[in-house]
């Protein structure tokens, strides 16, 4: 008892700062991490159950573009992420750890999908992919409104989960490297434009900005994760700028819906996902 409350207060205050867990996971080997990682998000990925795709494949597009449906019952029926104890609310525990382990709020992440499926996408690029979940929620839910004829994960870290992915969906392609790297700008050059790109790796904000300029010109849609995360100041700093910026050339959308429990928690909201549209991309 006497420990259990400073080891809560640890994890919530470290996973709660998202940039601390991925700049541990820049500079601790991934064969030197353990299951006891977990609590500030610096364990391997983890195997995705991916079998649960089956609950996308077997709705039909107009239940899927509806936002409510998305966030109250497909997103927690496929899983959450457990990297950051107390990162959902009460109502949402059962469903942690379980499956597709997606890092995302399902109030945010379910409004953001359905309103991608309006726009003719169908090529994606993800930067900081962790366990694997966002990125084959996204593909197989975009999926079924546009067919896909390329999906790329980039990760610092080897992932499971994508390797599996790739074997069962050959548009899929998983590159293990740092995002910082000479090799991700010749990866753009050959395989961009894309349609989507969603930008989700070091949280830092000369990193951040390195992949947004990176990627900009060759994104009909941009997307930022941790837009209003007051543990993600670079991210929040990124995405002002972009907005300011590149109005002139993109519309932008903002899905930030919080869980009150939280925001209670926490003092401050968490997450947020953006999105940064060029004009002309027009929905489909």
């Amino acid at each position: 008892m006497g420990i259990a409350k400073p080891l809560a207060r640890l994890a919530n205050a470290a996973t709660a700062n998202q940039s601390v867990a991925r700049a541990m996971r820049r500079v601790v080997p991934e064969r030197a991490r353990g299951r006891g990682g977990s609590a500030i998000g610096v364990d391997k990925p983890q195997p995705l159950q991916l079998s649960r795709r089956e609950l996308i494949r077997e709705r039909e597009p107009a239940w899927l573009a509806d936002p409510a449906h998305l966030e109250h019952e497909l997103l927690p029926q496929l899983g959450l992420c457990a990297d950051i104890p107390g990162a959902y609310p009460a109502e949402l525990q059962w469903a942690v750890g379980r499956g597709l382990k997606h890092w995302q709020a399902p109030n945010q992440f379910g409004p953001y999908l359905a309103h991608l499926a309006g726009y003719p996408i169908r090529s994606y690029l993800e930067l900081g992919v962790r366990h694997g979940g966002t990125f084959a929620i996204t593909v197989e839910y975009l999926s079924r409104f546009h067919p896909l004829t390329e999906a790329t994960g980039v990760d610092i870290d080897d992932v499971p989960g994508m390797h599996a992915l790739r074997r069962e969906r050959p548009e899929v392609r998983f590159l293990q490297l740092d995002t910082s790297s000479p090799e991700l700008a010749r990866e753009i050059e050959r395989h961009g434009p894309y349609d989507l790109v969603l930008v989700d790796a070091d949280h830092s904000y000369d990193a951040v900005r390195r992949d947004v300029d990176a990627v900009l010109p060759y994104a009909n849609v941009l997307a930022l994760h941790d837009i209003v995360d007051a543990a993600c100041p670079g991210v929040r700093q990124v995405w002002r700028e972009l907005r300011e910026r590149t109005a002139a050339e993109r519309d932008f959308f903002e899905f930030t819906a919080q869980y009150d429990e939280i925001v209670q928690r926490n003092g401050h909201p968490a997450l947020g996902l953006g999105i940064a549209v060029r004009k002309g991309f027009a929905p489909a």
